[in-house]
């Protein structure tokens, strides 16, 4: 008997597939052999898959393709599978991933040109700085073979719009088109995309309506996306009972052990008993004493406590204080630490993360941000987070007893009452008012299980967000800059205002002509920032920016979303501990 999709999943992965994994791949029956692909495959199509977190979401969607495309070689299935996350640790976790299973499969079909070739080509991967030293980005030279592309919201976007972050402009046309032909768009996680999801919703659109080369298609995931989000003025998804465009768990899945524990896994929930009234220095410095003393208190040994706070200073100084203590306790069974956020270069997140994807027997405290509150595969016996957006808290309750394995997990939030919106950033006053209305009246049996959050059912505010139309596309063919040298700024269509960044790394140099001659820098040395928070350094400090024309590093005028930056380590603004 010919090779079967739930025989291919598990050479690839080492499980066996849910139902719902095998019905995205093989269609309404939810199981096809090679054989009988050719008269009964489902064709590709753009789809919301609504599925819990903790279910493998990646591996279905990754193998979907692999299946479909490069094993049964359909050609109504894109060439190009594009896997957009909204940040840099999602992205290589995606990549660790992607490459394990291709490294198995590989073997399996030595006769396959396809897979060989992804196997010597891909996962490619873009994000700040990737692109300047890996082997595989000569991926755009090859456009009749299959591809897989990894990366940020900010870099497939910004390629997507004709307007690449940083890559070469000469190379805008390549990367605008390749990325709207062809391709499968996997857009995860999009509760925290922002105006992104607003943005593929509308490509997806003009891609319908103006047709493109080969088949195009867009998948939206996540487990708390509303779906309100999925209507633009070019773009509306059906989301009705029985739309087959539509994927969520059914009962067969629902029946599964593993699935089963999961959703009911137990996690008691209650009230920290620090809280944080405002943004001052003094106050949040007295509230990370509290808090570190707090944690070390209700930590277990041999387990993993994970600590979920909104802002990366707040994170940096718990974390120290924790340190701290630790210094002046000489106990072996003093926890280990780790600090992950968005703010560290790739060489110290990646040493913080190795401890953290360890086991969670190993006796750790995690101090976190955002940055691992989606997509990460942890399994916390005891959660504490800051009060979030009700979609956000959803996310990291899902980081607490993930496979439903631990009989008495804790989860405790943390209260925040700010006074305006400021101090509540990077989230809204408001958002933290309703999500904390919902924790008090909603979660009454007080366990926040997949099960009990799937009941709250409460309607997101509408946040009015910019909309790109096809005149903006049209717009953006022309990518010469203006009269005063700056090109047409994209970046309010690719991520929230608040939330755009640039790459900076450090060097040694005296001078602007000792800066001018600096080698280029390797994706190891970036470290990605807020724009805001790199134009406020650079009132007392300078950067410079890489000038095509004339091959070398000159002062910026201005910094801008997705631009690489050059700073003299003389300067600051790093910690190799805290970021």
């Amino acid at each position: 008997m010919k090779n079967s999709f739930a025989t291919f999943f598990e050479q690839a992965t080492g499980h066996t597939p849910y139902d719902y994994q095998k019905r995205l791949a093989c269609g309404e029956c939810g199981e096809r052999s090679e054989s009988e692909w050719l008269n009964q495959g489902s064709p590709c199509v753009s789809r919301l898959i609504d599925v819990p977190t903790g279910l493998g979401k990646t591996a279905a969607v990754v193998m979907a393709w692999l299946w479909n495309r490069v094993i049964l070689g359909r050609d109504d299935w894109p060439c190009r599978l594009v896997y957009c996350l909204p940040m840099r640790t999602l992205v290589e976790q995606t990549e660790d991933n992607v490459n394990q299973w291709l490294k198995k499969l590989v073997p399996k079909f030595p006769e396959n040109p396809d897979l060989q070739h992804l196997s010597n080509h891909s996962p490619v991967v873009l994000m700040g700085g990737e692109e300047l030293n890996r082997s595989k980005r000569e991926w755009d030279i090859y456009p009749e073979k299959p591809a897989i592309l990894i990366g940020t919201q900010d870099m497939l976007l910004s390629r997507a719009l004709n307007r690449g972050y940083g890559m070469s402009r000469f190379r805008w046309p390549m990367h605008f088109a390749l990325l709207n032909n062809d391709c499968l768009w996997i857009l995860d996680e999009t509760q925290l995309m922002g105006s992104g999801v607003e943005t593929s919703l509308q490509l997806d659109a003009f891609r319908s309506r103006f047709f493109t080369v080969g088949h195009c298609a867009s998948w939206w995931m996540s487990a708390t996306l509303d779906f309100n989000r999925l209507k633009t003025v070019d773009y509306s998804f059906e989301v009705a009972d029985g739309n087959r465009n539509v994927l969520s768990l059914a009962k067969e899945d629902r029946k599964h052990p593993s699935v089963d524990s999961r959703l009911g896994a137990p996690k008691k929930i209650a009230q920290a008993p620090v809280k944080l009234n405002s943004d001052s220095k003094k106050e949040v410095l007295h509230y990370s004493k509290e808090l570190a003393s707090w944690i070390l208190e209700e930590h277990r040994l041999n387990t993993l406590t994970l600590v979920i706070l909104n802002r990366v200073n707040c994170a940096q100084e718990v974390f120290h204080q924790i340190e701290k203590a630790k210094a002046n306790d000489s106990s072996a069974e003093y926890p280990d630490l780790a600090l992950i956020h968005s703010r560290f270069r790739p060489k110290e997140r990646k040493q913080h993360e190795k401890k953290l994807t360890a086991k969670a027997s190993q006796n750790l405290i995690c101090v976190a941000t955002q940055a691992v509150e989606a997509g990460m595969d942890l399994d916390a016996d005891l959660l504490v987070t800051e009060l979030a957006p009700w979609s956000s808290l959803v996310q990291r309750f899902g980081r607490c007893n993930r496979h439903g394995i631990h009989k008495d997990s804790r989860i405790f939030w943390i209260n925040l009452e700010f006074r305006d919106d400021k101090a509540a950033a990077p989230y809204s006053r408001q958002e933290l008012d309703s999500s904390r209305r919902r924790v008090l009246d909603k979660l009454k049996d007080k366990n926040a299980n997949p099960n009990t959050l799937a009941a709250v059912k409460i309607k997101e505010k509408t946040i009015i967000r910019p909309v790109i139309r096809w005149k903006d596309v049209l717009e953006l063919f022309d990518t010469t800059p203006d009269l005063a040298g700056n090109d047409l700024d994209v970046s309010r269509y690719i991520r929230d205002g608040q939330d755009n960044d640039a790459n900076v790394f450090w060097r040694e140099f005296e001078g602007e002509k000792d800066a001018e001659n600096q080698p280029k820098p390797s994706g190891e040395e970036f470290c990605s920032v807020p724009i805001s928070q790199l134009q406020d350094f650079l009132k007392k400090a300078k950067a410079y920016a890489w000038d095509v024309l004339d091959g070398k590093w000159t002062p910026a005028e201005a910094v801008i979303p997705g631009g690489v930056y050059m700073l003299s380590a003389s300067d600051g603004g790093y910690s190799t501990r805290l970021g």
